[in-house]
């Protein structure tokens, strides 16, 4: 079993001795300050540009990290996630929740490295078949382009790779569209999709 398989779904250790769940629970402070959990908190199977030690999927961790466990997992860091940008899960769609003004004063801003965590964040869904989330993911924040903070601060290519997000092949990077895998396993694991929304 690989590492990032262990972490995700039997309370694994981190590179730095961190479970899931600690991670989790850091406080919206350290979660802005810290370059390295994000990686483990939503893996992909491409290298990190920030991060050489982040773990990178092969095929051969796919299927369980797309279990009922790899889901979940997702689920539980996706909801912590949208607490920390303001985000909430409300009647099947992902909209700014009471403190969306207040909280996305310290990130919705140009060139700010958690506007590349949200693209992983959708990738991540992509990559463990839940389809359904990675569009409401990116159709929640795409959204934010209407609001006040998103109009000054939402460059069209920000908008662009959070829908690319949900579209590319993954046997494709997000950022330049090489191919990562000639490994056709990524293609025949067919795991059927899931509904994804406040109460799962």
């Amino acid at each position: 079993m690989s590492k990032i398989v262990d972490f995700y779904i039997n309370s694994g250790l981190s590179a730095d001795g961190l479970t899931l769940a600690d991670m989790l629970a850091k406080s919206d402070e350290e979660i802005e300050t810290s370059h390295i959990w994000v990686q483990w908190i939503f893996p992909l199977n491409e290298t990190s540009n920030y991060n050489v030690d982040a773990p990178v999927v092969i095929a051969e961790d796919i299927v369980a990290l797309r279990s009922n466990a790899g889901h979940n997992s997702y689920h539980r860091s996706v909801l912590r996630f949208m607490s920390f940008y303001g985000m909430v899960f409300s009647e099947g769609m992902l909209v700014p929740g009471k403190r969306f003004e207040q909280i996305s004063a310290g990130w919705l801003k140009k060139d700010n490295h958690n506007l590349k965590r949200i693209t992983r964040i959708i990738r991540c869904a992509v990559l463990l078949k839940l389809n359904s989330a990675a569009k409401k993911i990116s159709a929640g924040f795409i959204a934010l382009k209407e609001n006040p903070f998103g109009v000054v601060n939402l460059e069209p290519e920000t908008l662009k790779y959070w829908a690319d997000a949900v579209t590319l092949p993954l046997e494709q990077k997000l950022n330049k569209g090489d191919i990562i895998y000639e490994n056709k396993m990524w293609q025949k694991i067919n795991s059927p999709d899931k509904a994804y929304g406040e109460n799962q």
